[in-house]
């Protein structure tokens, strides 16, 4: 049984079709994680290698998924970087756990 048709420019679905299809109540999910987001200023010498810092930020939680430079600024002699770290879990993270985390910086 033909639901629909698809074409380049459109599509056709045939209502009458979809209302005597058999139906199921089986629903597949990706993974659903819980994301937060934590930005993370560190000042430093000027021309300082920023891999270090990211592997340090990354090392700090097994949760930490992702770590990007979003701030970049002078400050005297130094600059200061701030980077966003990404943590995700399949269940909801603590701000106890959370502050746990921040605190390592």
């Amino acid at each position: 049984m033909e639901l629909g048709e698809l074409r380049p420019d459109s599509f056709t679905i045939y209502t009458e079709s979809l209302l005597k299809a058999k139906t199921s109540n089986l629903r597949t999910r990706d993974k659903i994680f819980h994301r937060s987001t934590q930005d993370v200023t560190v000042e430093l010498e000027s021309g300082s290698a920023l891999g270090e810092i990211v592997e340090k930020i990354k090392s700090a939680s097994k949760k930490i998924t992702q770590v990007e430079l979003v701030d970049k600024f002078k400050k005297g002699g130094k600059t200061a970087y701030t980077f966003r770290a990404v943590f995700e879990s399949p269940q909801e993270i603590p701000e106890k756990e959370l502050a746990k985390i921040q605190s390592l910086f």
